[in-house]
């Protein structure tokens, strides 16, 4: 089955014309959204009903994909019921007198404008859609991203982070399943600050994806920096040497896994269903963790 393509076109207030676009590979689940032939976002596995938020300039848009009876339906809409600095706007300017809130609104644009401004844009080159996805995919090159910030929608969050590549500032936004407590699916958590590789194509920068599965060397030791923390405030009579000991077979049979049940000892199932007091009894009491405990841990 060929893919799926679609175009739609905005134009804002200031008469920025945007085209976004979405290629959708129906077979493999490949999925892509491009705004003015740069990659805005990239997704897998996409054989179901799903929404992605995406922001051009400062009103919020949502691509929609549905299936249903076996097709996909796709569309792009506009959210003005988002909480939104721009929709708030609007709805100021639905209660009180055109006049009134006139200078309001430019004042707010042009602080969404400085506020959400990094980084450094750079114009693209044309190009297929489907050869970036192949091309940030299979031949990317790597560099180290920073979390800028995360946002939280009904049914999507959303992470914006940034990167440098030969002294140049670059920014990409990703789109991610509900987080409601903003937990990745290893159990760590995520929050701004927080470094990942950065997958980009190497002569076109803009062309990127984040890769939160593969953490910085400094992000794991910050990882490992809260598992030793927490274990040493729920176990004081435990030394320093123990503790250190036990995170190193933690991470060696469970990997990062392993440094996110110790983080996360205390949780509820509820508050972190991917790591919590359950995982973490389950590690600590394992057969294997026990005889590694005793060989290694005198």
């Amino acid at each position: 089955m060929p893919p799926h393509q679609f175009t739609w076109t905005y134009v804002s207030d200031a008469g920025q014309r945007y085209t976004v676009g979405l290629f959708h590979s129906v077979r493999e689940g490949h999925l892509m959204v491009y705004c003015n032939q740069k990659v805005v976002l990239i997704d897998f596995k996409v054989f179901d009903t799903r929404s992605y938020p995406l922001f051009l300039d400062d009103e919020l848009f949502h691509v929609n994909i549905e299936r249903k009876n076996g097709k996909y339906f796709y569309d792009f809409q506009m959210d003005k019921e988002a909480d939104t600095p721009r929709n708030q706007a609007r709805r100021l300017i639905e209660k009180k007198h055109w006049k009134q809130t006139l200078v309001f609104v430019a004042l707010l644009a042009l602080a969404v404008t400085a506020v959400t401004i990094i980084g450094r844009s750079q114009k693209e080159d044309q190009g297929d859609p489907a050869a970036r996805a192949e091309l940030i995919l299979h031949h990317g090159k790597m560099a180290e991203g920073k979390v800028e910030g995360i946002y939280q929608h009904e049914d999507q969050t959303t992470v914006r982070y940034s990167f440098i590549v030969n002294g140049q500032s670059y920014s990409g936004r990703e789109a991610l399943p509900p987080m409601p407590n903003i937990v990745l699916p290893n159990g760590l958590p995520l929050k701004e600050g927080d470094q990942f590789a950065v997958r980009y194509v190497g002569d076109r920068p803009g062309w990127n994806s984040i890769q939160l599965d593969n953490p910085t060397e400094d992000q794991i030791q910050y990882y490992r920096k809260l598992a030793r923390q927490q274990q040493a405030r729920q176990h004081p009579d435990q030394s320093e040497a123990l503790i250190e000991c036990l995170l190193d077979i933690a991470y060696a049979q469970k990997g990062l896994s392993g440094y996110a049940a110790f983080i996360a000892q205390t949780a509820s199932a509820t508050d972190n269903p991917f790591a919590n007091e359950q995982t973490y009894k389950r590690l600590i009491r394992s057969v294997d963790f026990q005889n590694a405990r005793q060989q290694q841990c005198l």
